[in-house]
């Protein structure tokens, strides 16, 4: 293309010059024909040497110009074009210099805004917050990471509405657009999964090359809604629990000062029911602090190492008597020698407290709470990502409900609440078994069967990647 250019406009321009050159000479040389100073042959033939020396001269000099032209323009558009090769020493070699040089500039400058660009999208990238960079048509003309991965559809291209269709929040993109101002709002994403974000709409003083014109900030709110909501629903229960029991104790004492004054039957009746409410509130108290300290201290491992196996008969020897009481046998089976594993002793005795008691509150008369300890060295069985000791808590219940058993470690969640209350529950049992669990860098897996009952496994990680039992 640059060629046939150069070829349809070198001859108009060489001639143009080659005219410019000779007129003034031809002009002499007439006027000195016309005046009779000088023969027709001779004028004739100074002009025609005259017209051909200046052609040659015309072409080498506007031949080397046209050439640098040529690469100019094939620098334009390729890039990376060869040099002609011009004579040197002359002017137009030392434009081609000049224009090998700039082109050379042009180069440096154009790699560092490619690296510039690239560091840029790889900074964006990094962020964990979505990042929407929307032009006045509202289509997304750049997205990083977290905001490709928010929608279900390449975003690149799309109009904002394809992406985010929550009212108010474009309601708030529209008037930025229109105000050309800076505006914060909050909007809940229903899918795939319930999300509440809080959005930063920030307007461009001018758009920049690829017509952006707005950039969108999206900061995840749910953890700390979720958080929000699990405060009010833990103040809503704790207020609950304790209610119960102290307007049950208001009554009483009222009753006690006044009819029953005297009723020494009626009172030793109630003194127990009293007694009975006073333990419950006690019982809530102590998990509720139990769970705080815990909470408090799970992002620390265990220092110390226990032997799993005395904790389990301890706790078993401990609960017998309730055992007893509702007909159930706890029957163990713990091989003989049992590496001891990091741990802490204390918080482990009443992780299996509160599982081997559940198993004998909820399991049927004349059956058995089995314990069972084995080694599990895949990790994928474990689901800790190293072998670990399995302790299983077996109970012959009526079972639990597949709806109910991803809600059992929430604190208050109960499957029967009357039931719970009545065999004397606070609702806060299978919580502080997670978080002792989580604290170990353990983990709890739940299995039940509706009429068969219910199987409680704890996963507790070994000290090392050898076998717990010898």
């Amino acid at each position: 293309m640059s060629q046939r250019r150069t070829q349809r406009t070198i001859p108009q321009r060489w001639f143009l010059f080659w005219t410019g050159m000779i007129a003034p000479g031809t002009g002499v040389l007439v006027l000195l024909f016309l005046l009779g100073e000088l023969a027709l042959w001779p004028a004739i033939l100074a002009v025609t040497v005259a017209a051909v020396a200046m052609a040659f001269l015309v072409r080498d000099h506007l031949g080397n110009f046209d050439a640098v032209i040529a690469y100019i323009g094939d620098l334009t558009r390729s890039g990376k074009p060869v040099p002609p090769g011009v004579r040197a020493h002359s002017a137009a070699n030392d434009i081609l210099s000049a224009v090998e040089a700039l082109g050379r500039s042009q180069g440096r400058r154009i790699t560092t805004l490619e690296m510039l660009a690239e560091a840029n999208t790889v900074i964006l990238d990094s962020l964990p917050d979505p990042l929407l960079l929307v032009d006045r048509k509202r289509q997304i003309r750049q997205a990083n990471r977290a905001a490709r991965t928010l929608a279900t559809m390449d975003p690149i291209g799309q109009d904002l509405a394809a992406i985010i269709r929550d009212p108010a929040f474009l309601e708030e993109i529209d008037i930025a657009l229109e105000t050309r101002s800076d505006r914060t709002a909050q909007f809940t994403l229903p899918y795939p999964r319930m999300q509440h974000f809080l959005v930063r709409i920030i307007s461009l003083a001018r758009p920049v090359d690829d017509g952006t014109a707005l950039v969108i900030s999206l900061h995840d709110l749910t953890a700390v809604k979720q958080l929000e909501q699990t405060r009010v629903d833990f103040i809503a229960n704790v207020s609950h629990e304790l209610r119960t029991p102290l307007s049950s104790l208001v009554g009483f004492i009222e009753t006690l000062q006044g009819p029953a004054k005297d009723d020494a039957e009626a009172q030793a009746r109630f003194l127990g029911i009293m007694d009975e409410q006073t333990k419950r509130m006690v019982r809530l108290v102590e998990d509720l602090l139990s769970l705080s300290r815990i909470e408090l201290n799970e992002h620390s491992l265990p220092s110390g190492m226990v032997a799993l196996a005395d904790i389990l008969k301890a706790v078993c020897d401990m609960l017998s008597f309730a055992a007893e009481a509702r007909s159930i046998t706890i029957e163990m089976d713990v091989p003989d020698a049992i590496a001891d594993i990091p741990g802490d002793r204390d918080e482990l005795t009443q992780l299996f407290q509160n599982l081997i008691d559940n198993a004998i509150k909820y399991g049927r008369a004349g059956t058995a709470a089995r314990i069972t300890v084995t080694c599990e060295t895949e990790a994928a069985v474990t689901g800790i990502g190293a072998p670990a000791l399995a302790v299983t808590v077996r109970d012959e219940g009526e079972g639990i409900a597949p709806e109910h058993i991803s809600r059992l470690t929430e604190r208050f969640y109960r499957v029967d609440q009357a039931r719970s209350r009545e065999l004397g529950g606070t609702g806060l049992g299978l919580a502080i078994v997670k978080h002792i669990a989580n604290r170990h860098r353990g983990r709890l897996v739940i299995k039940s069967t509706l009429g068969k009952g219910s199987a409680f496994t704890i996963y507790l990680p070994m000290a090392d990647k050898t076998a717990a039992l010898s």
